[in-house]
């Protein structure tokens, strides 16, 4: 039922180990939601880790005076996507640099 289309902004191995993650759950007839919660708990906690209290230098330039952080953003943003037979399942993750982290998840039918 899982399709191999999988799309990620997550560093290469973190990719790599959240598609291993739910294959092994969809291999074990979990329904979606815990599939999502075991990718979620597993491989997706080394995002933490990764990158504990680090500053990420700006991906987009913004106007001068509009940002007192200058050239850098305190909060990593990624995104994993897999083709799950006829739904969409989309996996979000911010990371602040204080240590906090937070994911949501989106389900939607293909067309």
């Amino acid at each position: 039922m899982f399709s191999s289309g999988v799309t990620s902004d997550l560093p290469e191995d973190i990719t790599e180990k959240c598609v291993l993650c739910f294959e092994a759950a969809v291999a074990n007839h979990m329904n979606v939601g815990d599939a999502i919660k075991k990718v979620q708990n597993e491989p997706l906690k080394e995002v933490d880790e990764r990158f504990k209290g680090q500053r990420w230098a700006r991906n987009s330039a913004k106007k001068k005076g509009h940002n007192s952080f200058g050239a850098f953003f305190f909060r990593y943003k990624g995104a994993i996507k897999f083709d799950y037979g006829d739904t969409n399942v989309t996996i979000n993750v911010n990371k602040f640099a204080g240590g906090n982290s937070q994911s949501s998840v989106g389900i939607g039918r293909r067309k």
